[in-house]
C-alpha cells in the first residue's frame, strides 16, 4: 500500500517537477518524517534571530527544535552554543560570564567553554583537572545574513545557507527588512500546513495588517486544477532552495458572497474592509494581492518544511506599495506571519517593491 502511495504521488507531480525525488519510505507512510518531526525538521537552516537584537558583547537564548541555545556576538561574529553545562545542567543564559572574548564560564562551578567548538578550556577553581579537553558542549553552526541570524541544527553537515532561503533572498542588490518576531503558542505544522491553503485567506480580514492598511483580502481562494499546474513553480536544486511556490494570478478573489435563505432569497455579504469601496478601487486592491504569491509551506521568518522540499516564501513584484499604515515604505513587512520578504527588480535593476 505505501509503495502505490508513494507511486501515486510521484506520478502526480512528476511531469512538473525538475527532478523526482523518493527517498527511502519509513514507517509505511511517505510523509511519516513530517509525522515524527513534533519539534521541527532537522538538518536545515533556520532563521534565530534578527541581528540588530545582539550587539557586541550581548547574548540571546532561543529555543530552536525543542534545543536551548544560547547565542552571542563577540568582535562583531555571532556564536551558538548549547545552553546547558553538562557539569551540573544549568543555563548559561541566567548568568553568562564572558570573561574573555574567545570563552564562557558558568556562574555554578566555573567551567570555562571555547564558544567557537564549545571545547572545555579550562576550570576556573581546578585548572589541572584530567577533563580539560576531554568534554564540551555542542556549537552550533552559524551564518548572517542581511540582517538576520541562521542557525543550523541537525545530525548531518551543514550545506550552504542558499540552500534554505527564499530565492533571491541573497542577492546582493536586494534589501531586505525583518519585522519584528513574536512567539505563536501553536505547533509549527499549522503554520505550515496554512502557508499553502488559500482558503484560510478569510480570517486575514481581522488581522491588524488589514485592518492599518485598509485592505480586504477575501473570503478564501479557490482555483481549477488547470489553472493550479500552471501556476504552481516545483524546483528542486543542488545548489539552492527544494519546494515550489504558487502564484495567484488565476483564482477566484471574491469580496461578496451570498447566504441562501429558507424563504428562496438570499443573504449578501460583503467584507468589512471592502464596504464603501469604489469597483475601481477594489480592483486595484486585487490587482496589487495578484502580483504576489502563495507560500507553499510557511514563512521564513518560522521555517517550516516538509520532507526535502524547502518552505515557500511569499514575494512582492515589481510593483510599488503602500506599507502597513497607508504611507509609502521602502520595506514589505507582514506582521501576522513575521515573514520575510524578497524584493522585486525595477526596469534599471534596483531593488524595489
Amino acid at each position: 500500500m505505501a509503495d502505490k502511495i508513494t507511486k501515486d504521488l510521484i506520478d502526480d507531480t512528476a511531469g512538473h517537477v525538475e527532478i523526482a525525488e523518493t527517498g527511502k519510505v519509513r514507517g509505511g507512510k511517505p510523509w511519516q518524517r513530517w509525522i515524527d518531526a513534533a519539534l521541527g525538521l532537522r538538518n536545515y537552516w533556520y532563521p534565530a534571530a534578527l541581528s540588530r537584537h545582539l550587539d557586541e558583547g550581548g547574548h540571546k537564548a532561543i529555543t530552536l527544535l525543542g534545543e536551548d541555545i544560547l547565542l552571542m556576538r563577540q568582535r562583531g561574529r555571532v556564536y551558538a552554543l548549547e545552553d546547558r553545562c553538562p557539569h551540573r545542567g544549568v543555563r548559561f543564559s541566567a548568568r553568562p560570564l564572558f570573561y574573555t572574548k574567545e570563552t564562557l564560564t558558568c556562574w555554578y562551578h566555573t567551567w570555562t567553554y571555547d564558544i567557537e567548538t564549545g571545547a572545555l578550556r579550562t576550570i576556573l577553581n581546578e585548572p589541572t583537572s584530567p577533563l580539560i579537553g576531554k568534554c564540551g558542549i555542542r556549537a552550533y553552526p552559524v551564518d548572517e545574513r542581511k540582517g538576520v541570524v541562521f542557525v543550523y541544527v541537525g545530525d548531518e553537515a551543514p550545506g550552504p545557507v542558499e540552500r534554505d532561503v527564499a530565492p533571491h533572498f541573497l542577492d546582493e542588490n536586494a534589501v531586505i527588512y525583518s519585522a519584528e518576531p513574536y512567539d505563536i503558542a501553536s505547533n509549527w505544522r499549522l503554520a505550515c500546513e496554512n502557508g499553502y491553503d488559500p482558503g484560510h485567506q478569510f480570517i486575514h480580514n481581522w488581522s491588524p495588517f488589514s485592518i492599518s492598511a485598509g485592505m480586504h483580502t477575501s473570503f478564501g481562494y479557490t482555483s481549477k486544477r488547470e489553472d493550479l499546474l500552471e501556476t504552481i513553480d516545483y524546483r528542486s536544486l543542488d545548489d539552492g532552495p527544494k519546494g515550489f511556490t504558487r502564484k495567484v494570478q488565476k483564482t477566484t478573489f471574491n469580496h461578496r458572497a451570498v447566504i441562501p435563505m429558507k424563504d428562496g432569497s438570499v443573504k449578501e455579504i460583503i467584507l468589512p474592509l471592502a464596504r464603501g469601496k469604489t469597483d475601481a478601487e477594489l480592483k486595484k486592491v486585487t490587482e496589487i494581492i495578484y502580483e504576489g504569491t502563495v507560500p507553499a509551506k510557511g514563512c521564513l521568518m518560522h521555517h517550516a518544511r516538509m520532507g526535502d522540499g524547502r518552505a515557500g516564501h511569499a514575494r512582492r513584484g515589481d510593483r510599488r506599495r503602500k506599507g502597513a499604515a497607508g504611507r509609502g515604505r521602502r520595506h514589505a513587512r507582514d506582521r501576522i506571519l513575521g515573514l520575510v520578504f524578497d524584493v522585486g527588480r525595477g526596469p534599471s535593476g534596483h531593488p524595489r517593491l
